[in-house]
Parts: structure tokens; C-alpha cells; sequence
């Protein structure tokens, strides 16, 4: 139980990762 818990957050930290770095590029590319 507690090994599926760590890898929920892990997984939630790597999304919430890409998506702040989609955000830089893409205020990079528009701006």
C-alpha cells in the first residue's frame, strides 16, 4: 500500500513537472 502511494505521487509530481515546463516553452515560444 504504501509503495502504490509513493508512486501516486510520484507520478503526480512528474505531471505537474512536464506541465510547468510545457508552460515555460510555451511562454517562451509565444513570447
Amino acid at each position: 500500500m504504501f509503495c502504490a502511494l509513493v508512486g501516486k505521487i510520484g507520478r503526480l509530481l512528474k505531471l505537474s513537472r512536464v506541465a510547468s515546463l510545457g508552460r515555460e516553452v510555451e511562454l517562451l515560444v509565444l513570447g
